[in-house]
Formats: structure tokens, C-alpha cells, sequence
């Protein structure tokens, strides 16, 4: 399957790239897995396509010399194909000016002294930029005048502000400004990844016990408003993965495996036969992540016969080592009595 999967995206992107100028962007590469690193390969190193750019994103920090995506980068460039590597660093101190000016409709000769303070407590990270002016909106410091007909900022109390705090620390106190439950819907958000469907969450609303016109997807409404989510066609996702980091770290280190737990409980009680296969990845995932919590061994049964099921999906794809992790969880669930109790059922996690 994945190798009819290979060939039809080849198909498909030299066959477009062959009437028009083609540019595919992919952000977030360091997560990639190995399937998606070959498709990507497949698809780059095609001598056949003619107008075709590929660009993609990673953090380098999060990419050691034994990572995948290094090896991926190896085979492309034995394979003759030139990449061209360019280090995206913080904003410079012109180019954070020229942001603030350009938001607060002042002339970057007005707005330096501001710009100053600004890139003394960001280093000119541009998602900090963003967020400590809006920080500084709320507290005041920075303000339209209505008198004057621009904005006014407090510069002494700005230079004299301490922040011991990163970005997560600055998007977790904006989230702690919202209401408790659209806080508690951000913490659900958030243990779901950084994009989810309506339907997964309208399921997990029922879970829940919510009326339809009171779900999730309502109480998130106020989280996108205030620009931490985005929704795009029938799904949410957060505007920034280190937003998802801070909704995420919300909840504590102890209640994490509890509230997985939960929501794989919730999910799999009100899933129906027809949306069964497709909730079983999302199902399995908040199971496997909360199955410290299980006590009960007929659960823990039915937890390994979920990555059972979740495994014969993805090897009919061929995708061995997502197997092979939900195997290898199956197996920690089992106890040494299973195999005369369930015989047939650990015979075909160990097969």
C-alpha cells in the first residue's frame, strides 16, 4: 500500500508540475517519520519532474546526528539532488522595529525607543515579540491615546518590567485569563496534538456528557477568538506548537496519564462500528499514553486487543515500526496467567 501510495504521488506532482510551476512547503520536518521522509524522497528526487521546489522546515536544535531526517537528507543528496540549506535566526533589532511600527502605525523612527525595550526582553523572537506587545497592552504600559489619535507606551515601567519567563510561560498566563472551562477545553485540546477534528471532538463531547450546543468545539470558540487556535474547513489546531506546549503543560506531570486515560475511555465508549477504524489511531494513542492508570486487568486486556487492532491496520500499510510499538504495548499489558485465559489473544500479539 505504501508503495502504491509512493507511485501515485509521483504521478500525481509530475504530472501538475509539468503545466505549472510547483512549490511544496513542509514545516515541522524533525517529527516526520520514516515513511514520510521515503515519500518525500520519492517525490524530490524524480528526474522526471521539471518545475518542481521542495522546501522544508526544521527545528535544528531538535535534530541530532543520528536523526532520521538527517539520513533522509543524505539519500536525497547521493541521489544528485542540491539542497541548499538556510538558518532562519531570531528577527534583528531593525527588523523588530519595522514589526512594531508597522502594527502600531507609527513611523520606525517614533517607535525605536520602544522597539529597544522590546528587543532587550524577546532577543527578537518573533512569537515573544508578539505576545509580550500584547502583554503590554493588557497591563496598560502600552495604550492608544485618544487625544493624541496614536499609541503611547510607559517606557520606564516597560525597561523596569523583569522577565524571568519564556514564550510557554507568557501563553500560559494568557490562557489563565480565560474562563475555567475553556481553560479545561485548551488542556483537552491539548492532549488530543496539535490539530484535531470537529467530529473527534463533537464524539468526545458526548463522552463527556455534553448537549451538543455546549461541547468542545462551543468552548473553544473563545481560545480561537483570542487567536490560540485556528480553524481551518472541519478542524482546529493550534496557531503555534509551543502554544500546544503551554495549554499541554497546564496540566500536571501527575494528572497527564488520569486525563489520557480518560479521554480513551470517552472516545472508545461512544464510538460507533462506522467511525470505529477511524477513531482506533486516536483512541489507542490517549490509551497507550493514560494505560499507567488501568488497575483493572479486563481492561488491560481490552487496551491490548486495541493496539492489536491498531497494529494490523498500519502493517497493512506497511508501516512496521508504528507496529511494532503498539505491540510492544500490547505485550506490557499482558500478565503470565493470559496465555491460558487468552490464549488465542496473546498468541496473536506475540505472532
Amino acid at each position: 500500500a505504501i508503495h502504491r501510495l509512493m507511485f501515485l504521488m509521483q504521478r500525481f506532482f509530475r504530472a501538475v508540475s509539468s503545466t505549472t510551476p510547483v512549490l511544496l512547503f513542509l514545516d515541522d520536518l524533525q517529527w516526520a517519520d520514516s515513511a514520510s521522509l521515503e515519500l518525500i524522497r520519492t517525490i524530490v528526487c524524480d528526474g522526471n519532474m521539471t518545475s518542481f521546489l521542495f522546501v522544508g522546515a526544521h527545528r535544528s536544535n531538535e535534530v541530532g546526528d543520528d536523526h532520521i531526517l538527517l539520513s533522509a537528507f543524505r539519500k536525497i543528496s547521493g541521489s544528485g539532488i542540491s539542497i541548499h540549506h538556510i538558518l532562519l535566526d531570531n528577527m534583528d533589532k531593525i527588523s523588530v522595529n519595522a514589526l512594531i511600527s508597522d502594527t502600531i502605525k507609527l513611523s520606525p523612527l517614533l517607535t525605536r525607543p520602544l522597539t529597544d525595550a522590546v528587543y532587550s526582553k524577546t532577543s527578537g523572537n518573533c512569537l515573544f515579540v508578539v505576545e509580550l506587545l500584547g502583554d503590554l497592552y493588557r497591563q496598560g504600559h502600552l495604550r492608544y491615546s485618544v487625544p493624541m489619535r496614536r499609541y503611547e507606551w510607559n517606557l520606564d515601567a516597560i525597561t523596569g518590567l523583569e522577565i524571568n519567563e519564556d514564550v510557554v510561560d507568557i501563553m500560559r498566563r494568557k490562557m489563565l485569563r480565560l474562563g475555567a472551562t475553556e481553560t479545561w477545553s485548551l488542556k483537552i485540546a491539548a492532549c488530543l496534538g496539535a490539530q484535531m477534528k470537529e467530529s473527534t471532538l463533537n464524539l468526545l463531547s458526548m463522552g463527556f456528557g455534553f448537549s451538543p450546543d455546549s461541547g468542545l468545539v462551543t468552548l473553544l470558540q473563545q481560545p480561537i477568538a483570542e487567536g490560540l487556535l485556528l480553524k481551518v474547513g472541519s478542524n482546529i489546531r493550534f496557531s503555534h506548537d509551543q502554544i500546544q506546549h503551554a495549554a499541554y503543560s497546564l496540566i500536571s506531570n501527575a494528572d497527564k496519564p488520569s486525563l489520557h486515560l480518560k479521554i480513551g475511555r470517552s472516545l472508545c465508549n461512544v464510538s460507533k462500528a462506522e467511525n470505529a477504524d477511524e477513531m482506533i489511531f486516536t483512541c489507542v494513542d490517549q490509551l497507550n499514553r493514560g494505560s499507567t492508570e488501568i488497575k483493572n486487568h479486563s481492561e488491560k486486556l481490552k487496551v491490548a486487543q486495541i493496539n492489536l487492532h491498531a497494529a494490523k491496520k498500519v502493517i497493512a500499510s506497511s508501516t512496521f515500526l508504528a507496529a511494532s510499538i503498539y505491540l510492544k504495548l500490547a505485550v506490557s499489558l499482558l500478565e503470565a496467567g493470559d496465555w491460558e485465559t487468552d490464549y488465542n489473544l496473546c498468541l496473536e500479539i506475540y505472532s
